[in-house]
Parts: structure tokens; sequence; C-alpha cells
């Protein structure tokens, strides 16, 4: 039995199949690149390189236990076509960026600017105190 099959982690299995499939992608693609900051204890601050995506372009998506980054550029921003390049250097190319998120950790705002995508992460304060639940006789 491995740590993540103990009995006592009730509810966690969505989490721990999600954690074995970024540890799968590690070493995978690294585009976009992307930076993670830590502003405090309980604030996290994803910046993605998306230089000619516009906000139209993407699209993040909060599951449980994770954050789904896609970026798609539309047909309005692929008007020019690789024949009108003398040399092309950014990459325009479609993307997803999967983000496993701790327990309570959700997101508070995402914007766009500069080519930057910064997506803000929050977990409420925890709690230092368990909270006491009362039993009551079911008969």
């Amino acid at each position: 039995m491995s740590v993540l099959e103990h009995p006592s982690l009730l509810g966690f299995e969505p989490l721990f199949s999600h954690l074995e499939f970024l540890a799968k992608q590690r070493g995978g693609d690294a585009y976009p690149p992307y930076d993670v900051l830590i502003k405090d204890e309980n604030t996290y601050i994803v910046r993605i390189a998306v230089a000619g995506f516009t906000k139209d372009d993407l699209r993040l998506i909060a599951q449980p236990h994770q954050l789904l980054v896609i970026g798609k550029r539309g047909e309005a921003n692929a008007s020019l076509d690789d024949s009108d390049y003398f040399h092309n250097g950014i990459a325009f190319r479609a993307f997803q960026r999967r983000f496993a998120l701790g327990p309570g950790l959700d997101v508070q705002s995402a914007t766009v600017a500069d080519g930057i995508l910064e997506i803000v992460l929050e977990r409420p304060e925890l709690r230092e105190t368990g909270v006491e639940i009362p039993v009551v006789d079911r008969g």
C-alpha cells in the first residue's frame, strides 16, 4: 500500500489521480513559459507568457483540484499566413497548460496585459481550531 492509498485519506482520490497525471507530464512541452509567485501564505500568482493572444483567445477552466488554461488564436488574429513572414520567431500555436490546485485554492481573477496572462489564486484563511459536530440519535 502506498502513502496515497492510506485508508484514513478520505475523498482525495480525484486529487491523487490528477497528481499521477501531472507526474507523467513532467518534462513535457515547456510552451508557453510561466512563473508562479507566492504573494503570501494563501495567495499565489501564475503568470503565463501569451504574446500574440488576446483575451478572446484564452480560456480558463477551474475544475476540482486543477486549473486548465487553454490558448487558441481566433480567425481574426490568424490573418497572416506563413508565406507573409520573412522570419517567424513568435510561437502562436495552441496550448493547454494544467496546474494542480491544493485543497481550498480558488481562482480569484485573471487578467491579460502586455503579453502576460496573470491568474490570482487564493485560499481562505484556515481555521486554527476545529468545529465540534453534534451527535444525534437516528431513532
